[in-house]
């Protein structure tokens, strides 16, 4: 018969240890893991309601929304750098005002190549621009989506 000092029982202070390095190890991965992919959905979600936003500018322009604007419509602008878009008429009368926002949130807007202005035409919607925007989360654009428009018309997120 073993005595009382001779029966192992429980684990030991250092497999104790182990185990918890192991999960903290774990943890900490599967927290970066899912920052990354929360950074990933929100700069999608971005360049989704950035292709709405173009597209409700476009179908403006296309069917000559001009609002309490007297004189004939000159157009419908997506200003990147002001992060807004608008109708303008001939005059110069831009409406509404403020201008609508085109994407909200803290990101950047780029474009390839560089513009800041793209103007739909009355009554076609199409555009003079053939360019494509990136969305990311910072100017550096480690997480990053893009956005094509071309001059027929098309806007879309870029695969």
């Amino acid at each position: 018969m073993k005595s009382f000092y001779e029966v192992s029982s429980g684990f030991t202070l250092i497999e104790l240890l182990v185990v918890t390095g192991i999960m903290a190890v774990l943890t900490a991965v599967g927290v970066a893991s899912y920052n990354q992919f929360n950074d990933k959905q929100k700069v999608d979600q971005a360049a989704r309601e950035l292709v709405s936003n173009l597209k409700k500018a476009q179908s403006n322009a296309a069917v000559g929304r001009k609002d309490s604007c007297s004189q004939s419509l000159e157009g419908w602008y997506a200003d990147l750098s002001a992060r807004t878009y608008y109708g303008q008429c001939s005059g110069g009368t831009k409406f509404p005002n403020p201008p609508l926002s085109l994407i909200t949130g803290n990101f950047s807007l780029t474009s390839t190549p560089p513009a800041s202005v793209i103007k739909f035409e009355p009554l076609t919607g199409e555009t003079s621009s053939n360019l494509i925007i990136t969305v990311s989360t910072d100017p550096a654009g480690t997480i990053k989506k893009k956005v094509a428009v071309t001059p027929k018309g098309v806007i879309e997120l870029v695969p």
